[in-house]
């Protein structure tokens, strides 16, 4: 299994934000510019906007900024804030990503007097987007599914042949209108099958979703 590129590298921080300034400083203006000049943000909020962005459940994000991860190592990053916790995302790994969100709270919190400690993260949540070159296919995965591609493929003679393209393990959403944890496996969208290029998507930390990976492989028939 071989890593072409990390697409996404997202960790999500679940915590209640008023709780990082119970005294009700009025902060929002200088620390939207801090954050901004603090990680070289391109974008950011309007201070103005603010409140009514998060009482309609809304981020407020940050684009195009950078974290040194590493010494001599700097990497993009975007970063979303809302009421009821933290967005960090890199394209490096989410290890980066939960680094950038600790940096980002404890630096500020030095600054500005807030009140954060690690125990108020409730939860973290990650998504986790790559693209990869297995030594293996999906396509001996059943015998069956081929039968039923040939089965496809002539009631659809105009189309070239059929393969299996994808697999997806989800779980149940976890609350009514929530999204469902999801592990996917398919091939890249628009590109040859030739390339064996893969997408894969799962809700790990990056290096535990290369394991996974390396794991599934050894599962499709050689």
């Amino acid at each position: 299994m071989k890593l072409l590129s990390i697409i996404t590298a997202r960790s999500l921080w679940f915590f209640d934000v008023q709780d990082l300034n119970p005294r009700g400083k009025d902060l929002t203006e200088d620390l939207i510019d801090w954050i901004k000049e603090g990680y070289n943000f391109t974008g950011a909020p309007d201070a103005s906007t603010v409140a009514t962005e998060l009482s309609a459940g809304k981020g407020l994000a940050f684009t195009g900024g950078s974290f040194q991860a590493r010494e001599e190592f700097f990497v993009p990053v975007n970063f979303t804030m809302f009421s009821d916790g933290f967005l960090g995302e890199t394209k490096s790994s989410t290890h980066d990503s939960d680094a950038f969100l600790e940096d980002l709270l404890t630096s500020a919190s030095k600054e500005f007097g807030l009140s954060y400690e690690p125990s108020m993260i409730l939860r973290k949540n990650y998504v986790s987007e790559m693209i990869v070159r297995p030594d293996r296919t999906l396509a001996g995965l059943n015998p069956k599914l081929k039968e039923f591609s040939n089965r496809l493929k002539s009631l659809t003679p105009n189309a070239p042949d059929f393969e299996v393209a994808g697999l997806s393990l989800w779980t149940s959403p976890p609350v009514a209108g929530s999204r469902p944890f999801i592990f996917s496996f398919e091939r890249q969208a628009n590109k040859p099958f030739q390339e064996r290029r893969y997408y894969s998507q799962a809700p790990v930390q990056t290096e535990d979703h290369i394991k996974l990976l390396e794991e599934f492989e050894q599962i499709l028939p050689v």
